[in-house]
């Protein structure tokens, strides 16, 4: 038991010295079986089998889309759509928020993109029109949730490397609670809005601006259909687990 207390202190140690956390782990690792005599060319072996899974590549082109979004106007698109949805009801922005949150985890897939892509544009914007800085912060951290649980995920496909469970399951799997999540959260988005006593001026509905938000918008929707629509066959010709 010792030994893996011995491990942890040694990892924290390089990591408050100032070492990135990849750094870190290699040097502990290094360390630890020089000293127990291990040959140093399992290091290499290792990372490469710990990466070298077919699975895993969807990870870097999910982090390389979120990128791509973030510099582009594909969340401007998505904001702008979300809030033809819903910006008229009282909360818009925090239900907004939800809503593009939502959308921008089944294109990408990452929680800190997420957070980082709408919280940037929509923090700024929430408080320009009266909402308190943490309420604002509070809902892009909650909103930013939904990626990992909204198909595709990121979060899924390293669970699904690392149990053997078929990544196709998993994403079918969240879909239903991706949108209860949301829902709820708008649901507590606005008791909580009544609760602090804004009271922010709403735009009204407009099927025009929804008509033209969501042609704008389309192209980036169609990704998690088009992933899920493929991996929807492929599941229903896997044998049932156990």
């Amino acid at each position: 038991m010792w030994q893996i207390w011995l491990v942890f202190a040694v990892l924290l140690a390089f990591i408050f010295a100032g070492f990135p956390i990849y750094m870190a782990l290699i040097l502990t690792t290094t360390c630890f079986m020089i000293g127990m005599g291990l040959p140093l060319n399992l290091v290499v072996i290792k990372m490469f089998g710990s990466v070298n899974a077919f699975s895993l590549m969807a990870i870097p082109f999910f982090i390389i889309a979120g990128n791509i979004m973030a510099k582009s106007d594909i969340t401007d698109r998505i904001v702008d759509l979300s809030d033809s949805m819903v910006g008229q009801f009282k909360g818009g922005l925090g239900h907004v928020n939800i809503l593009a949150s939502m959308f921008f985890g089944g294109i990408q897939g990452s929680g800190i993109a997420d957070a980082s892509a709408i919280g940037g544009m929509l923090i700024p914007a929430m408080e320009k029109q009266g909402y308190d800085k943490d309420y604002a912060v509070a809902v892009t951290a909650g909103s930013s949730m939904l990626s990992p649980i909204i198909p595709p995920s990121i979060a899924m496909i390293l669970y699904s490397y690392y149990t053997e469970i078929p990544v196709s399951r998993l994403f079918l799997g969240g879909i239903v609670p991706g949108l209860v999540i949301a829902a709820l959260q708008m649901l507590w988005n606005r008791i909580e809005y009544s609760r602090r006593g804004y009271n922010i001026p709403t735009h009204p509905f407009s099927l025009r601006r929804l008509a033209g938000t969501l042609k704008r918008s389309l192209g980036a929707l169609l990704m998690p259909l088009i992933i899920i629509g493929a991996l929807y066959p492929a599941s229903l010709r896997l044998p049932s687990p156990g």
